[in-house]
């Protein structure tokens, strides 16, 4: 039996959101490619630039594999014109984490993306339009 993601569809005040949830797993890049290839298909089942990801990597510790797959995630998806992902709101990666990834990692982040450190406040932004 595979195992279940945690990655699942949620919503926020009736408006859908994807919960992207990559937090807990350490450094088993198994289960974060399971994770993020389960977000990929479903992202991809759906209408182009609709999607609000609330994106948690809190708890997850960044080895040269996982930064590798969560680059290559972030790159796919910089929120433009035929992008299933509209906006992306991170949890769990302070200011001075991004910036060691930045330089160690060559993470990237996109445009349409903002940080938080609760859900709820995420949320809320992932719901605003501006």
């Amino acid at each position: 039996m595979p195992p279940r993601l945690h990655s699942v569809l949620i919503s926020h005040k009736l408006t859908p959101l994807y919960g992207m949830n990559l937090c807990g797993y350490g450094t088993d890049a198994t289960a974060i490619r399971a994770e993020i290839d389960a977000a990929e298909e479903n992202l991809q089942a759906i209408h182009k630039n609709v999607h609000l990801i609330d994106l948690d990597i809190s708890d997850t510790t960044m080895t040269a594999e996982i930064a590798a797959m969560l680059s290559a995630f972030l790159r796919a998806h910089p929120g433009s014109p035929g992008d299933p992902v509209r906006k992306l709101a991170v949890i769990g990666v302070p200011a001075a984490k991004r910036m060691w990834w930045k330089l160690k990692w060559k993470i990237e982040w996109p445009p349409t993306t903002r940080f938080f450190t609760a859900h709820e406040d995420a949320k809320a932004w992932l719901i605003s339009e501006r």
